[in-house]
């Protein structure tokens, strides 16, 4: 067992909502797919009660998916 000091650290993480992205970048690949919006998908009443809600989360800008791709392989060179 190695004795760590402290835990690795990437910094602070970038803004945007990670999961709202990804439901769209889904979406946007699955034309069948049942659900407009990842929105959509947290509203739906097949969602469990505790995961519902009804908000109106915004896709990421371009510049916040460059920043969190960043952020994740400057994090794995951390821990690397």
């Amino acid at each position: 067992m190695v004795e760590m000091s402290a835990a690795p650290s990437g910094g602070r993480s970038p803004s945007g909502d990670k999961t709202e992205e990804g439901w769209a970048r889904y979406i946007e690949l699955h034309h069948d797919f049942p659900f407009a919006d990842g929105d959509a998908i947290y509203a739906s009443s097949l969602n469990l009660p505790y995961n519902q809600s009804n908000s109106d989360i915004p896709r990421m800008t371009t510049e916040q998916v460059d920043a969190w791709l960043q952020y994740r392989a400057n994090y794995k060179k951390i821990i690397a």
